[in-house]
């Protein structure tokens, strides 16, 4: 079981250690998996971790709805509290490792970083 973290910091049993910038929306750290289950197709599992972004970041139901579109499991995000640049954040019905849930993570906030906001009607 690994755990990821940011800036040369890492915590728990094997953890393997990830350095990210900080101006940007990363990764911070993602948990060993939760819940592991088994149905017709194989093994799942849920993941929770942190990702770090700016305050004023506010495109957390994009990244969501995109994940969410992309991929089997479904992500949930928290918003920004108290000003704190930590958002929780949880996969449901993983069928993968944390190596490859952060590296979809990171493909999936480099793509809602990358397109242009919807303008409100």
């Amino acid at each position: 079981m690994d755990t990821y973290t940011r800036n040369g910091v890492a915590a728990g049993s094997g953890a393997q250690t990830l350095t990210a910038p900080v101006d940007g929306v990363t990764v911070e750290s993602i948990d060993p998996p939760r819940g592991r289950r088994y149905d017709e197709d194989g093994a799942v599992a849920d993941f929770t971790g942190y990702l770090h972004a700016p305050v004023g970041w506010d495109r957390e139901r994009e990244l969501e709805k995109y994940w969410n579109s992309e991929h089997e499991s479904r992500l949930g995000l928290g918003f920004c509290v108290a000003g704190n640049p930590r958002r929780h954040f949880m996969l449901r019905t993983v069928r993968h490792d944390a190596a490859w849930v952060r590296e979809q993570l990171e493909l999936a906030i480099a793509h809602v970083e990358a397109t242009p906001r919807r303008r409100a009607h």
